[in-house]
């Protein structure tokens, strides 16, 4: 089968371009990203597509060591998160498991008793008036 697939690419060289293409224009993306001015040192990209994992990295994953990001490293993901959240939220909203009426106090009663009454509306249109955890000593560690 591997020949096969070998062999195809060597006669159809446009069917094996039409497989890469998508993949570099992302790898000259993250390039593009690392090389701007205030971007980032490293970017990396995953993909999941029939069963195979594609993992693109560029730049630098640890400034000392200067080696290439993996898969595998934890990153800050900042303002990012935020839209990953409300998603969530929000899928959870669609299917009746959560409600954005619901307050913090239901789901996390172990959290400061001032922030009992705020709502998952009020999280997400960010208007609860909740600290900026990113200004506590724990998170500056």
């Amino acid at each position: 089968m591997v020949l096969v697939a070998g062999l195809a690419a060597l006669t159809c060289p446009g069917a094996a371009l039409a497989k890469q293409r998508p993949f570099t224009a992302v790898r000259r993306g993250l390039a593009r990203l690392v090389a701007a001015n205030g971007g980032p040192p490293g970017a990396i990209a995953t993909f999941y597509r029939h069963g195979r994992t594609t993992v693109l990295s560029v730049g630098r994953a640890d400034l000392d060591e200067g080696r290439a990001p993996r898969a595998t490293d934890h990153m800050r993901l900042a303002s990012v998160s935020k839209a990953y959240s409300a998603a969530v939220v929000l899928h959870l909203v669609a299917h009746g498991l959560l409600n954005l009426t619901n307050t913090i106090g239901r789901w996390l009663p172990s959290l400061p008793s001032g922030w009992a009454r705020v709502t998952l509306r009020e999280m997400l249109n960010h208007t609860s008036g909740l600290p900026d955890y990113t200004q506590s000593a724990g998170f500056k560690k």
